[in-house]
């Protein structure tokens, strides 16, 4: 078997099961929520910083899914690591937490292969965070009970984005409530605090109307700044075909709201996408 283990546990969040199990709990019972049950849950977009900074904010989305059942996540994360033409879906059997392993969907990465936007491939993958530190929560909150669908980003641009929106199309009508998808990013780094609240703050309304058209075209104009702005374009665009389709905005913080040094941030959002009912 090859086994992705896990890269960052240790330094973006707690390495000892026992210690990671009880900082997640305790967001989980830290954050508040209102939610419809009749509303279906598509997707979620997830700060992926160290648990200490972001996870207050991770958790406010994973809360939504706790006792859910969908046979398969698919996380999309950017690349901070490598660069690479188009994404590249993990090609090992598994990867690992301090929670335990999460099984590849084998099935399901094989059928993707045939979008020539998707390589299946370790790259992207050896020392990624963005994709790692969403999977603990996706553990906690679904009981360890789902297959994995692990797609890193290599170039985040518009033929990539565009074509990875159709994997996301192709994956959503296959398997219907079946699967969740996630988007990893986090927003502005290293404004000063008020900078970044002001710039965070008009893509956080972006998200909050599903204009991932102009969230698009403001992120390639530099007004405002996601690294995972790939991944949530193509989840939005991707998903914007399904009847009843919103999304809710769960807020937003930045790393001065946590530490007193309010020179240089980094943002923070969460948010859901449902199909309600």
């Amino acid at each position: 078997m090859n086994i992705r283990k896990p890269a960052v546990a240790g330094q973006f969040y707690p390495k000892d099961r026992v210690e990671l199990e009880s900082v997640i709990k305790k967001y989980f019972e830290e954050s508040k929520i209102e939610l419809s049950s009749e509303s279906k849950i598509m997707g979620i977009i997830s700060p992926h910083a160290g648990y200490i900074f972001s996870g207050m904010q991770s958790a406010k989305a994973y809360k939504y899914i706790l006792g859910k059942k969908y046979k398969t996540v698919c996380v999309i994360s950017p690349s901070h690591q490598e660069y690479f033409e188009g994404c590249s879906v993990y090609s090992g059997d598994f990867y690992e937490t301090p929670l335990g392993q999460i099984e590849i969907d084998d099935k399901l990465r094989s059928e993707i292969e045939k979008f020539d936007v998707v390589k299946i491939s370790e790259a992207g993958h050896r020392s990624e965070h963005a994709l790692e530190v969403q999977l603990p929560f996706l553990q906690m909150a679904l009981s360890n009970d789902f297959l994995l669908i692990p797609i890193v980003i290599g170039s985040q641009n518009d033929i990539t984005i565009n074509k990875l929106n159709e994997v996301v199309r192709y994956l959503k009508e296959k398997m219907r409530d079946e699967i969740l998808f996630v988007a990893s990013s986090d927003l502005s780094h290293f404004h000063d605090y008020e900078t970044a609240n002001l710039m965070d703050n008009k893509l956080v309304k972006l998200i909050s109307q599903y204009d991932y058209k102009n969230l698009w075209k403001d992120i390639q104009a530099n007004k405002i700044e996601a690294c995972g702005a790939g991944p949530i374009v193509a989840m939005m665009k991707g998903l914007d075909n399904i009847k009843n389709r919103k999304i809710k905005s769960l807020g937003y913080m930045n790393s001065g709201d946590v530490i007193s040094d309010k020179s240089r941030v980094v943002g923070y959002t969460s948010a859901i996408l449902l199909e309600e009912g």
